[in-house]
């Protein structure tokens, strides 16, 4: 289970072209998962993260969003160590792997909109 195409979109925003084993592929049947290939074969290929992918990610997100490693002294603040913990959270408690992804991308949402 990937991120859907609005989230990725918004990380290849915040972040780039990054690695990931899928990306979103604009095909003439409209935007689709395909394998990542290298020399480009893909047009504009969008990085598609999985769960894994996108627990590594989180730090060069975190640092583009200016979000801080701890909270200092601003207890609402959003913090990169929260934001870990949260998702881990709802992946781990969520009764399939792709509940846990839906959880993850809604709350994801939220904090890059």
């Amino acid at each position: 289970m990937t991120l859907d195409l609005e989230t990725s979109r918004l990380v290849q925003k915040i972040c780039g072209d990054v690695e990931t084993e899928t990306c979103w592929v604009d095909t003439r049947e409209g935007w689709t998962l395909k394998p990542k290939m290298p020399n480009g074969t893909w047009r504009n290929p969008i990085p598609a993260p999985n769960f894994g992918e996108l627990c590594r990610l989180l730090p060069l997100i975190g640092e583009k969003m200016g979000w801080r490693r701890d909270k200092m002294d601003d207890p609402n603040e959003v913090t990169l160590n929260d934001v870990c913990d949260d998702m881990g959270r709802y992946y781990m408690l969520a009764p399939s792997p792709q509940d846990g992804m839906t959880a993850c991308v809604e709350y994801l949402k939220k904090l890059l909109i």
